[in-house]
This record gives C-alpha cells, structure tokens and sequence, in this order.
C-alpha cells in the first residue's frame, strides 16, 4: 500500500475502505455505498446564524431546532437556505427534552401548536425570501414525539393529524415522524399512522442508537412496510450511519426511495466557552467543508476505478489537474500529492 493510498484510506475513514477498493469483488459493499452516496447528512445543533450560515456556504446539510430561533435567526436561515440552496432538517427540541428528564433535571412538556406555528412561520419566510421562485431542497420537519413513549407519539400524531396531513400532502416540505419500540411492533404503528393520515408520504424518524432500535428492529419493520423514507436520528457520523445502512441492505431496502440522518458535530469539531464568532464559524466550515470534499472525493474514486484507477491518472497526461483537485480535498499541497502517489 503507497503513502498516499494510507491516506486516502485514513481521510475516508476505515469503514469505507472496502468500498474504496473492493467494490468490484464485494456486492453488499457496493449496495452500501451506493445508500451512503444518496443519503444527505444534516449537521443537527447549528441554531445560531453564526453556526447554520457558514454551514449553509459549505454546501452542508443544516439541523436546527426550532425553539431556539429568534425571529431574526429564523429570516436569516431562511435567507442562507435560499441564497445557497441549504438543505434544512428543523427538530422540535423532544430529544433534549428527554435528555434534560434523564439527567432528572426540570423538563417541561413541549407546546407542540406553537412549534408546529413555527413550522408554517419558517415556510412563509422561506417563500418571501424566494421571490425567484428557485426549486430548494423542501426542509424537512420532524413531528410531535414523545421520545421513549410509543403510545403518547402515536397521540401526538392523531391531535396533530390535520397538520401532518397538508404537510406530508401539499407543503413545501417533508415531514419526518419518529417511531418508538413499545407494546405494539415498529411496522403495526407505522400502518395505523397511515390509516390515520390517509398517506404514507413521510419520513420514518429511527434512532441511530441501537439500543432504542436494534438491528433485528430495523431489519423486520423495513421487510413488512417498505416506508417510503428513513431518517437516523443522530447519526452523522459513518461510524453510526455505515451500520445503520448495511441493516438496511440486509433488509433488502435499496428502493427506500428517500434516505437522511442527522446528529451535531459541534462537540467533535469545535467548540470552547469563549472562542470568538470568527473562529468558531471557521472551525464549522472547515470540518464540514471537509467532509464535503471528501464525499466529493469519495464518489470520484468510485467513478475512476478505486486507487489504481487514481494512480494510473496520476501518471497521464492530466495529472497536474487531478493532482489539484486531490490536494483541495485532502487540504494538502498539489507537489505532495504527486510525489505520495509516485512513492512505493
């Protein structure tokens, strides 16, 4: 293995390395990657202008909750939604909720009607913003849940089913509803959902914790139901996503015709108590901006053959402009580049 092979495999990270250059001789690998390719990550937790709008500029996916944004953050997100095409995932805040209960700490309920008014605030704004009327990534809208309680979620649907109903049928957005493990089986709940609001045009929000859904949960609910969409809850990193998808492949669940995840990044690649704005919104373009360029990356290997696709470019007649390109996405100089590929 050459010196710029290692690094390539080391950027990608080891769960890709069969994806990168066996994919030929491994069919589930591929089946994989072919899932990881058209799954759009959302990086969760950037609710601040100064956090969602580099973000935005580096062409990543945005999570926000929609309790902590103000008036103004909530025009300015959607302004970098339109301005750069931001593809959008709004949460409720249920999961801190649940969390802040655990911890036993004080954990009001939610007002589910003020937030799902909040939802149809952020679609006005989004649509005054848009008076090009430019076709966007429709931002998806997690539904009321009640995080642990499989009954109480199930509620919360009903109450809500008006709502859900228009959204998941004419909004200019998609709706994803989490399902909970509880005295009825994941795919049960998931046909009285539809029975109650008449479609199966939703998301199906499943935690990327396997403790709260197993493996084995995944696989049977995806075999009898066939959704029409899956979005992990917390599963922005590969090493969460990756096992999440191969279930998904064992499952036979490759038309699963629309696939996210989300999780934060901000305690992974950023952030200290006082750190001024400027280094924390470079800190968050430079970590997702990378994991762009390497999704970029990623899909050129593929297109070119694996690593001796790569080298055997390197070597041509274009190797000066590939050798630019391969340095821009491992943040390398281009001379480095050319002289890791030539070294045995």
């Amino acid at each position: 293995m050459t010196p710029l092979q290692r690094m390539l495999e080391a950027a990608l990270g080891v769960e890709h390395r069969m994806m990168l250059f066996d994919l030929r001789d491994d069919p589930f690998a591929s089946r994989v990657k072919a899932l990881q390719d058209r799954t759009t990550i959302f990086a969760s937790g950037l609710s601040r202008t100064a956090d969602f709008t580099p973000a935005a500029w580096c062409e990543h996916g945005v999570g926000v909750k929609i309790g902590e944004l103000s008036d103004r953050a909530m025009r300015d997100l959607a302004r970098a939604i339109v301005t750069y095409g931001a593809a959008c995932f709004v949460d409720t805040g249920e999961f801190g909720r649940f969390k802040r209960s655990l911890a036993g700490k004080a954990a009001a309920g939610l007002d589910f009607d003020r937030i799902l008014a909040r939802y149809d605030q952020l679609l006005d704004m989004i649509a005054e913003e848009n008076e090009a009327e430019e076709r966007l990534p429709p931002p998806l809208l997690v539904a009321p849940d009640n995080v642990g309680d499989q009954q109480a979620s199930f509620d919360l649907v009903r109450r809500h089913g008006d709502w859900i109903r228009a959204a998941c049928t004419w909004g200019p957005c998609e709706v994803i509803i989490p399902i909970q493990l509880g005295a009825r089986p994941p795919a049960e709940i998931y046909d009285a959902l539809t029975q109650t609001l008449g479609t199966n045009h939703f998301r199906v929000g499943i935690p990327s914790n396997a403790s709260a859904f197993s493996a084995r949960d995944l696989i049977d609910f995806v075999q009898s139901v066939r959704p029409t969409g899956l979005h992990f809850l917390g599963a922005f990193a590969q090493s969460r996503l990756t096992p999440r998808l191969a279930q998904l492949v064992k499952a036979d669940g490759d038309d699963v015709g629309k696939l996210s995840a989300d999780g934060n990044p901000l305690r992974s690649v950023i952030v200290k108590p006082g750190q001024g704005g400027h280094v924390r919104a470079d800190r968050l373009a430079a970590a997702l901006g990378q994991r762009h360029r390497i999704a970029e990356l990623r899909s050129y290997l593929d297109a070119t053959g694996g690593f001796d696709g790569l080298a055997g470019d390197l070597a041509g007649p274009d190797a000066r402009r590939i050798a630019r390109w391969i340095a821009w996405a491992l943040g390398l100089a281009e001379r480095d580049v050319i002289s890791l590929a030539q070294r045995a």
